[in-house]
């Protein structure tokens, strides 16, 4: 999923979201990327995955990114009160 400047996952990627949360349910998992620009206009992309295990994590990568550490990064959650819950 391609997200303009300033757009947001939950207001625009309700469909995508909504997916999410049923492979989450269903216990089979799944996977959700989406890119989107910096203010820079610099491409990050983030892989939003729900494991059948229940958790979820999320992959970033910045490495586009000239204005950041231009590094990959890794938040997860093992009980997540939503889809996009990484960082509890």
């Amino acid at each position: 999923m391609q997200l303009r400047h300033g757009e947001s996952l939950e207001s625009r990627g309700t469909e995508q979201v909504q997916c999410l949360r049923v492979a989450l349910d269903s216990g089979r998992g799944g996977e959700l990327r989406i890119e989107y620009p910096t203010a820079e206009g610099d491409p990050v992309t983030e892989y939003y995955r729900v494991t059948p295990e229940g958790t979820t994590e999320v992959y970033t990568d910045a490495t586009k990114d000239t204005n950041s550490d231009q590094r990959w990064s890794y938040g997860e959650c093992d009980r997540p009160t939503s889809v996009l819950d990484v960082a509890c």
